[in-house]
């Protein structure tokens, strides 16, 4: 029951924005956080991995962050978000084999309706609302730009967000159906996939995000090691990128255009380097980081250091470190296990977004990575598992 309550938790997340229905957000942390002290009640206790003492040293940086905090209470009202993660962390870590199947069922079939419902509101709902702010005369340029280059990103706040939730859920996808393939087992499950990974590239392209492409580019090079069978994929990946990049700079809107993105993120990390400078080892503490045209450095390893301190970017560096260390041994196995590897680049490629975004502040989509984090730590992912 307890397990039921998590997975429904776990399906819902993505569909609800912590800035747009706060309410309903501390709703489900709630239930999250009632089911998860039922459901660890009766587990037995885990081997620790150098990943679990890793989260741990995190989670102790946050503790010291929260009390050297430049606003204590602001602090206090932030961190929540991020125990709740590491709690979920921990909870997926302790799952049985057959909790993790239907745990990845679960991530799959929310993925499809989410890509579903991005495409429904590009297509029939976001042209009334660029109409009602065009009668009314509302500016509001960056959610003009969304809606006048029809980029899909409901229910994110922005079509980056969407675009790093939908790799981390393609990369999952493809590593799962090669390695049923391989196994030559047709099942529900893959049958299930085969359905979500088209409807996510879909959602994906119309997102128009460069830095969610050029993350699906670099994942699927470590994927599948430049094999020639794979070569077509890449490309076309590589071509929906320039595509991309061509449709977005033809615009006569200056703040539209990847240049404008781009020179605007290297101003905002030359602020948060000026901030980090003032505070280079306490940080301003959680939830008192802003800039002044933003609240996000849109790099998540400055603004880790920049909000948290040195102790979060060194514990958030060492995650990064275990995870290629883990790639690195699954690639020197003789029976490569793609569901296995397709977990830890698509974890992986949460870490590449976050140099050029923000996802790891907004648990709406760092969710999904807490839970690929701990998959990857888990002993029910070998073939027989994916049977």
């Amino acid at each position: 029951m307890c397990w039921n309550t998590l997975l429904t938790c776990i399906f819902i997340r993505p569909f609800l924005s912590e800035i747009t229905y706060k309410n309903l957000d501390l709703i489900l942390n709630s239930i999250f956080l009632i089911s998860s002290l039922f459901y660890v009640k009766n587990r037995k206790k885990l081997e620790s991995t150098y990943l679990d003492k890793t989260i741990i040293l995190f989670s102790i940086s946050l503790l010291i962050s929260l009390f050297l905090s430049t606003n204590f209470l602001n602090s206090l009202r932030e961190i929540y978000k991020y125990f709740s993660l590491i709690i979920l962390f921990f909870i997926v870590r302790s799952a049985d084999k057959e909790e993790t199947k239907r745990l990845i069922f679960i991530i799959i079939l929310s993925a499809i309706f989410i890509s579903i419902y991005s495409l429904y509101a590009l297509f029939f709902v976001l042209r009334y609302v660029l109409n009602y702010l065009n009668k009314h005369r509302i500016s509001f340029p960056f959610a003009e730009e969304f809606l006048f280059r029809q980029r899909a990103f409901v229910p994110f706040i922005s079509p980056n967000l969407l675009a790093n939730y939908l790799v981390m859920v393609i990369i999952i996808c493809l590593g799962l159906i090669i390695q049923k393939i391989k196994q030559k087992n047709i099942d529900k499950l893959i049958l299930l996939t085969i359905i979500c990974l088209p409807i996510c590239l879909l959602s994906l392209f119309f997102t128009k995000s460069i830095g969610g492409f050029l993350t699906l580019f670099f994942s699927l090079l470590l994927l599948f090691l430049i094999k020639k069978k794979y070569l077509p994929l890449i490309t076309i990946i590589l071509i929906s990128l320039l595509t991309i990049t061509i449709i977005r700079t033809k615009t006569d809107k200056e703040f539209t255009t990847p240049l404008f993105s781009l020179q605007k993120r290297l101003s905002y990390w030359n602020e948060t380097i000026s901030v980090i400078k003032k505070h280079p080892i306490r940080g301003v503490g959680i939830g008192n980081f802003t800039l002044k045209e933003t609240l996000s450095a849109h790099n998540s390893y400055l603004q880790i250091w920049a909000e948290m301190g040195i102790l979060s970017l060194i514990s958030w560096l060492m995650m990064v470190g275990i995870l290629i260390k883990d790639i690195r041994t699954q690639l020197n196995l003789r029976e490569l296990n793609y569901y296995r590897l397709g977990l830890m680049i698509s974890g992986l490629a949460f870490f590449i977004h976050n140099l050029i975004d923000f996802s790891f502040f907004i648990p709406q989509a760092s969710y999904l990575w807490w839970v690929i984090l701990a998959l990857t730590q888990t002993n029910y992912l070998g073939e027989q598992d994916v049977s």
